[in-house]
């Protein structure tokens, strides 16, 4: 819902629709076009966001406020007040490189293995969503999905190889080019496997850059979590000592 790192646009004039259907490298392209642009997008380092919405567990509606904060290319830091009874809990996770932390209530841990996979794999999804790694980076290889449809809506799919990693399955808004949808496999809260669909809607400029407002995320098939972002800024940096263990 933020995520970044960008761009040297290598192909002109592939916005041709057609074209674009068979070539997951010009999809990318017209994505990156159509949420700002190279100029834009490689001005941002850094971004702020306040969230609000709902977690849902067992047939329970658990609202939740919060704060997510990064800087590339891979520190993460999410707060979470979760509006529990009788009282409210307070989360944060935390991934600074190949470390991360954990806190719950203000008792502070090192992530365990578990836990430390999951952060990184969301620091990694962050990259993959900022799109320009994909035609920069070698390490990442792409290739065409089916067309899927979301309601009366038609999305064109590429699929994001990386060595180490699990296969991401992002899919965009044929018409308008935006990056409306992300599949992958994840583990749950009980370290099984299950494949988590997270939908972005609601874009919105700031800073040049459309970003989504809303997101919605699945894990098989139940709903996991709806999110409103409420408002988003992108600052030159975050202070290093933000992502630090207390």
């Amino acid at each position: 819902m933020r995520k970044i790192s960008f761009f040297v646009l290598v192909v002109i004039g592939l916005t041709d629709g057609a074209h674009a259907q068979d070539d997951p490298r010009a999809v990318v392209v017209k994505a990156i076009k159509a949420q700002g642009g190279e100029e834009n997008m490689t001005k941002i380092r850094a971004g702020r966001s306040k969230l609000k919405g709902t977690l849902f567990d067992n047939g329970r509606e658990i609202p939740f406020t919060g704060e997510e904060v990064f800087a590339l290319p891979n520190q993460i830091k999410i707060t979470l007040v979760v509006k529990t009874a009788p009282k409210g809990q307070s989360i944060v996770e935390v991934v600074d490189g190949d470390k991360g932390w954990i806190s719950i209530d203000g008792q502070v841990k090192d992530a365990d293995a578990d836990a430390l996979a999951r952060l990184k794999q969301q620091a990694y999804l962050s990259r993959v969503i900022w799109l320009t790694p994909l035609l920069n980076d070698k390490e990442y290889k792409l290739s065409m999905l089916k067309e899927i449809k979301a309601g009366d809506r038609a999305l064109v799919g590429v699929k994001v190889a990386s060595k180490d990693q699990k296969d991401v399955s992002l899919y965009f808004d044929k018409e308008n080019g935006l990056l409306v949808r992300l599949d992958y496999i994840t583990k749950n809260n009980q370290g099984r496997e299950v494949t988590q669909e997270d939908s972005f809607s609601d874009f919105v400029e700031v800073s040049g850059v459309k970003t989504p407002k809303k997101s919605v995320a699945f894990q098989d098939g139940k709903k996991l979590i709806e999110l409103v972002v409420t408002e988003v800024e992108f600052p030159q940096s975050i202070p290093a000592k933000e992502f630090s263990k207390p």
